[in-house]
């Protein structure tokens, strides 16, 4: 089906980010065992807080960092060291009682996943075939986020039968194996920027074309993975207080939250490689058109669904199963303006867009919980992918992409 020297790189990908995955569902249950506490006058909730995101606000300056090394080293042994890197941070997880020491870890490992996404990314365009590239990048999302789903579940019973020490050293230890699996990529060149093909591949409309795509993808990180996501479980149990009963089902805020955020995870591990094949068929602008439509009519949705469970389950069906489509589209569409010249720059860059807008949206996101309401939200939400996918029509309208 896939190429293996795709699966080389794909498989150690989705394996490296177990340790992570499973540090948002231990770190707020227990922060104690990562030295995590009250510090130089700080909350703990403060410390949770950075902790899990800081690996996020890093990768806003690493990609560009991450494509600089590839066109610099090739591909394979800057790849290589970052599935050693990340392994090995995520056994420090397990043998460090330290918060500064944790946080440095989480800061490293925001700059391997730099360079390990932007990897999986380019090896889809350098293995695939023209009209496979959204499909390529479906399957590498998708085992992203099996490996995330693997991590959460196979992390639960090493706990129980071990502890959480020993998981993430474990975890660790199997990234560090996953190597065996990456030294056999065929190394392959990172096409250089020379000034005549770099003008060549981005001229001005090619420019603006790119810039209209990453303020697409923001605006979908923005909502689907920030503000909408990092606030749903509170809006659920504010729904709850109108209406706690699904479909003869009553319902708690954890079991729904739980639910509505599983939702996400869903949608990324069962319907990335589904967008990706309907995307190389059918045309890219057109998925990404109709998923953005569908997104703006989930949020619009949610502005209603303060008193209906049904309303808002479907609002958020919506929104995160359709935003997938968009994504993996972008990511696809980004990759062919930009030309074998420019690819790793131009999807670096893409890629800071998204890191950006799922960093600051959970805190755009409570700051106007602080002093408005869910409504102000879905409302910003729904305007932002509007204007955004106003200004993606304006810089494709003159351009076809199969």
């Amino acid at each position: 089906m896939f190429p293996k020297q795709f699966l080389y790189t794909v498989i150690p990908f989705a394996c490296v980010v177990l340790g992570d995955s499973l540090i948002y569902l231990i770190l707020p249950l227990s922060p104690e065992e990562f030295g995590i506490k009250d510090y130089w006058g700080l909350k703990l909730a403060f410390w949770i807080g950075i902790a899990l995101s800081i690996n996020r606000f890093v990768r806003i300056f690493t990609n560009f960092l991450a494509s600089k090394y590839y066109l610099k080293f090739g591909f394979k042994f800057p790849f290589i060291i970052s599935i050693f890197i990340g392994s090995l941070t995520t056994i420090s997880y397990g043998i460090n009682e330290n918060i500064i020491i944790f946080l440095i870890a989480r800061l490293f490992w925001g700059v391997c996943f730099s360079f390990q996404r932007l990897g999986v990314q380019l090896s889809a365009f350098e293995f695939g075939s023209d009209h496979q590239k959204a499909r390529y990048l479906g399957f590498a999302n998708a085992s992203l986020r099996g490996g995330s789903l693997l991590s959460v579940v196979l992390g639960s019973l090493l706990i129980q039968i071990t502890n959480i020490e020993i998981t993430f050293i474990i975890f660790g230890l199997f990234g560090l194996f996953m190597m065996l699996i990456a030294i056999l990529i065929p190394d392959f060149s990172i096409s250089s920027i020379s000034k005549t093909n770099h003008e060549k591949d981005l001229n001005k409309n090619n420019r603006f074309n790119l810039i209209s795509t990453g303020l697409l993808r923001f605006s979908s990180a923005f909502t689907a993975n920030g503000i909408l996501l990092a606030t749903a479980s509170v809006f659920v149990s504010k729904v709850l207080e109108n209406d706690n009963t699904l479909i003869g089902f009553q319902l708690t805020a954890i079991t729904l939250g739980s639910f509505v955020l599983g939702l996400r995870w869903f949608a990324d591990l069962f319907l990335s490689f589904i967008y990706g094949e309907i995307s190389d068929k059918i045309g890219r602008n057109f998925v990404v058109n109709l998923c953005v439509i569908f997104m703006i009519i989930g949020c619009i949705l949610l502005i209603y669904s303060t008193s209906s469970l049904e309303l808002m389950i479907l609002s958020f069906l919506l929104l995160f199963f359709f935003s997938v489509g968009t994504d993996v589209s972008l990511e696809s569409i980004t990759g062919h303006l930009s030309g074998d010249s420019s690819r790793s720059i131009e999807l670096s860059k893409f890629n800071t867009w998204a890191d950006f807008g799922s960093a600051i949206g959970p805190f755009i996101g409570f700051v106007i919980l602080g002093v408005s309401g869910f409504q102000v939200i879905f409302i910003i939400s729904a305007t932002i992918i509007f204007f955004t996918w106003i200004i993606f029509l304006i810089g494709l309208k003159n351009i076809t992409i199969q």
